[in-house]
């Protein structure tokens, strides 16, 4: 189910030559900047301050979707 998650070395600089390349789409750079920035500000879905345990699991969850869809995105350009 979470097989994305343990994602090869090849894979990983896949993902990262596609989002170098100046002729992929803008999409995946866009997302990827939307996560660090959702993982970077101070507002969350569920504040860490509050809820410390749980209040990870929406950036860890978020990652893993943007992870996911990173890669399903190598796979469609890549045909």
């Amino acid at each position: 189910m979470f097989s994305f998650l343990k994602l090869p070395r090849e894979e990983i600089e896949k993902i990262l030559r596609m989002l170098r390349n100046p002729r992929a789409p803008m999409a995946p750079r866009v997302v990827v900047a939307f996560l660090f920035l959702y993982i970077i500000w101070p507002v969350d879905l569920v504040p860490e301050a509050i809820v410390p345990i749980f209040g990870w699991a929406d950036d860890v969850g978020l990652f893993g979707l943007t992870l996911w869809w990173l890669h399903k995105e190598v796979e469609r350009l890549s045909q």
